[in-house]
């Protein structure tokens, strides 16, 4: 079980996507107690915009970022699940459990998206 600061992972789109289905990645209910703090941006210039054309990305942005509301979900914790058949490339747990806030934002400086999982499901 991982915990987040929070809970992160990354969904980035691959190459070639035309049989891969995803599942959802978190056991957790989208809008209940979990939601989307960011998606791909899918602007290929220097701004930035979400699949909706809205504003939940940042430039650059390549993945989507699934998010724990307060700092008791976190502590709880969450089972992340395998989106796919795939192999394990990477795991962070060691970020602490926290609400980023101005204060502690520099504690996490340099470290990406927190705790994630990476997938490599093959084929591209």
């Amino acid at each position: 079980m991982l915990r987040g600061v929070p809970l992160i992972l990354s969904l980035a789109t691959p190459a070639v996507a035309s049989d891969l289905l995803l599942d959802w990645p978190v056991d957790c209910t989208l809008g209940e107690d979990c939601y989307i703090q960011q998606y791909v941006d899918h602007d290929p210039g220097p701004g930035a915009q979400d699949f909706t054309c809205g504003s939940l990305s940042y430039d650059g942005h390549s993945g989507t970022d699934i998010a724990l509301p307060t700092l008791a979900a976190m502590e709880v914790g969450v089972q992340v699940l395998a989106a796919a058949a795939g192999t394990v490339v990477g795991v962070r747990d060691e970020m602490p459990d926290q609400i980023l806030t101005a204060e502690n934002r520099d504690s996490i400086k340099g470290r990406a998206c927190g705790n994630r999982v990476a997938i490599r499901h093959g084929e591209g």
